[in-house]
C-alpha cells in the first residue's frame, strides 16, 4: 500500500517552528544524518512511516537548498 502524506498538511508541520528549524539546519549543514533526524521527527510527528514522508522531505530540503543558494549568490527568489 502506498500512503502519502498530504501536501497541505506537510506544509503546515515544515512552517511549525521545530521543523522549519531542524530543516534550516539540515539544508545548512548538508549532512544526511540531519536529513534522516528531520524525516524520523515529522513520521513520528505525523504518525506515519519514514518511507511515506521520506519523499516529501526531500523535497522540501532540496527547495530550501535552492533558495539558500541563491540568496547566497545575490539572486533573487
Amino acid at each position: 500500500m502506498n500512503i502519502q502524506i498530504h501536501p497541505s498538511y506537510f506544509r503546515k508541520i515544515v512552517l511549525s517552528e521545530p521543523f522549519s528549524q531542524m530543516i534550516d539546519v539540515a539544508v545548512a549543514s548538508g549532512y544526511s544524518s540531519h536529513r534522516a533526524y528531520v524525516c524520523l521527527s515529522i513520521a513520528r510527528a505525523t504518525k506515519l512511516s519514514a518511507a511515506c514522508v521520506n519523499p516529501a522531505v526531500e523535497a522540501e530540503i532540496n527547495r530550501r537548498s535552492i533558495v539558500h543558494s541563491a540568496r547566497v549568490d545575490g539572486g533573487a527568489v
